[in-house]
């Protein structure tokens, strides 16, 4: 399933997430308005998402923050490993964002025998 959400931070910048996922994250994209240095890191940040976990339902606002917090806790090692800093948003934003936008098209994931009959991820450029 493609996921996405166009979220405010800060009532100022837009963060805007692109996810394919069923029962793990396939492909992600995050765009918007913020800088970071040096900028290829957010390659390796998405990357480091690729493969991680979605609980559902994520009607749940405990599972739900519980996986925002895993995922910003990897963006910031990303960060930390890559010296690297983002100006104009935060880890967590980033996180909660993804969050926001699995759970406007996620009520539950598909089976497992439903995910691997799926077709291959989208490309999400």
């Amino acid at each position: 399933m493609l996921c996405q959400a166009t979220v405010k931070i800060s009532g100022k910048k837009s963060l805007k997430v692109k996810v394919a996922a069923d029962l793990t994250i396939n492909a992600i994209r995050i765009n918007g308005d913020y800088f970071l240095y040096p900028e290829e890191t957010i390659f390796e940040i998405e990357k480091s998402l690729i493969g991680q976990t979605v609980k559902a339902p994520l009607a749940d606002q405990t599972e739900a923050d519980s996986m925002a917090a895993r995922y910003a806790s990897l963006i910031h090692k990303v960060l930390v490993r890559e010296k690297a800093a983002f100006i104009g948003v935060t880890p967590e934003d980033i996180a909660n964002a993804i969050v926001t936008a699995l759970k406007k098209n996620n009520t539950r994931p598909p089976s497992p025998s439903q995910a691997a009959a799926a077709k291959p991820c989208p490309d999400l450029k």
